[in-house]
């Protein structure tokens, strides 16, 4: 007999294994995504990401995979560069979310902020989350991040 819960898979389980894909294969798709994106085929490697986060959506680096081609087709498409940025902050927060000891999301998201001319935003995150962590470079970054936002305002 059919029961609702027949098809779906634990909540802990990748969901790239319900379809035979191996650790190693998703860890080579994975690279090839990269490689994608220093070929200068971001618009295809974000494809490739998605596809990658809905199988595992808790993998950091389909998530940051994801990110860095949505900011690099942000850089080299001027018609879809606001979207495109703020779809890979989205990526980036995620990332983030899923590894908050990680600062190359949270530096990311800052990046991502900038291109966006999101600088009070960006200032925040150096405070709130890069601060406690790069104690060393924060005071640069905070005064160059200041002058940006006195130049805008």
């Amino acid at each position: 007999s059919y029961s609702k819960n027949q098809y779906l898979l634990p909540k802990e389980e990748k969901l790239y294994k319900f379809y035979n894909i191996k650790d190693q294969e998703f860890s080579i798709v994975l690279s090839e995504g990269r490689e994608m994106i220093e070929e200068g085929l971001g618009k295809e490697a974000s494809n490739l990401f998605y596809i990658l986060t809905l199988l595992d959506n808790q993998n950091l680096d389909a998530w940051m995979g994801l990110g860095m081609a949505l900011f690099s087709v942000g850089l080299s498409d001027d018609n879809q560069s606001q979207d495109s940025f703020e779809r890979a902050l989205n990526a980036f927060w995620r990332a983030h979310i899923l590894d908050p000891s990680n600062i190359v999301p949270p530096i990311a998201m800052i990046e991502s902020l900038i291109q966006l001319h999101r600088y009070q935003d960006a200032y925040k995150i150096v405070q709130e989350i890069v601060g406690e962590k790069l104690d060393h470079k924060v005071e640069e970054i905070l005064n160059i991040l200041n002058q940006e936002i006195k130049q805008k305002v």
